[in-house]
């Protein structure tokens, strides 16, 4: 069970632990209406870690459309979507929940995918506002190609 300053469980703080982990098991299933169902209609997604070396992030999606659309092309290019070894932190502040993995994937043309992530969740009566997502650049580049600096 979580728990925040107090050292007490509260329900604002399993339930917003509880979004995330249907968030993650419907990225897995590439469970498409469960995502739309999660998603506030203005969460935003940023990928801060970026090939290019600058400060700015190189992904950034503003937004449920850009979001979702940024979901779909991942579902497509991926065969297998699976997190293993996850491990929910609660923050203080109980709208955050920190999720660190290992991603085990398949690419469409069955290349393994093996990258790390870190992911900030923000919560808000039930809906997920704010996901950043912390991966290995270098990982992402080898495995598609895409040489660091761009």
């Amino acid at each position: 069970m979580s728990t925040v300053d107090s050292g007490q469980p509260t329900d604002l703080t399993d339930r917003n632990v509880r979004v995330v982990e249907q968030c993650m098991r419907a990225l897995q299933q590439k469970d498409y209406a469960t995502v739309v169902h999660l998603l506030d209609a203005n969460v935003t997604l940023v990928q801060p870690l970026t090939l290019s070396g600058k400060a700015t992030p190189d992904f950034r999606a503003d937004g449920k459309d850009a979001v979702l659309a940024y979901v779909q092309n991942v579902f497509a290019n991926m065969a297998q979507i699976q997190f293993v070894n996850q491990r929910l932190t609660q923050a203080q502040d109980a709208a955050i929940v920190f999720l660190e993995a290992s991603g085990d994937f398949l690419t469409a043309s069955d290349v393994p995918y093996n990258n790390v992530y870190i992911f900030k969740f923000s919560v808000h009566n039930g809906m997920i506002t704010e996901i950043v997502e912390y991966a290995n650049p270098v990982t992402f580049a080898l495995t598609f190609g895409v040489p660091p600096g761009k």
